[in-house]
């Protein structure tokens, strides 16, 4: 039986939750992720925004949202180029989005709400359910904590 709990003792580096041969790297996959965003490196799209090319990965952006994929991969226009405006989209809250779309976190306490208001709207855009409500909630919570 001791030997068995070694397995479950392993270090954190290998995130084993339950037993042999189950094994969770989603932290480190993650950082790997976060690592190529905003990097040129293996970069395949442009987008611009505001005027600013931000290099991003086509097959993470359509692995994240439906928006995108059909976007990059439904056989639009859109799919067969490199570069690619998006004109309605606010640049501060495009960049914590895509930050998002590759990390998968976000830290909405710490920003203005005129930044959360626009980050809303790309949510409800390219289709973003989970954190449309997740942003509903803190908005709900921000207009409490003003009221009180």
């Amino acid at each position: 039986m001791s030997s068995s709990h070694q397995y479950l003792k392993a270090s954190s580096s290998t995130n084993v939750t339950c037993c042999p041969g189950d094994v969770e790297h989603q932290t480190q996959l993650s950082e790997n992720l976060a690592s190529l965003l905003l990097s040129q490196e293996y970069s395949d799209i442009v987008l611009v925004v505001e005027g600013q090319k931000l290099h991003a990965h086509k097959v993470i952006l359509a692995a994240r949202s439906d928006y995108f994929r059909a976007l990059l991969y439904g056989g639009l226009r859109e799919s067969n180029q490199d570069e690619i405006e998006l004109p309605n989209a606010p640049l501060n809250a495009f960049k914590v989005l895509l930050k998002y779309i590759y990390t998968g976190h976000m830290f909405l306490m710490t920003m203005k709400e005129e930044v959360i208001l626009d980050i809303l709207g790309l949510a409800h855009q390219y289709g973003f359910e989970d954190l449309e409500r997740a942003i509903s909630d803190v908005l709900v919570l921000l207009l409490c904590m003003r009221n009180v």
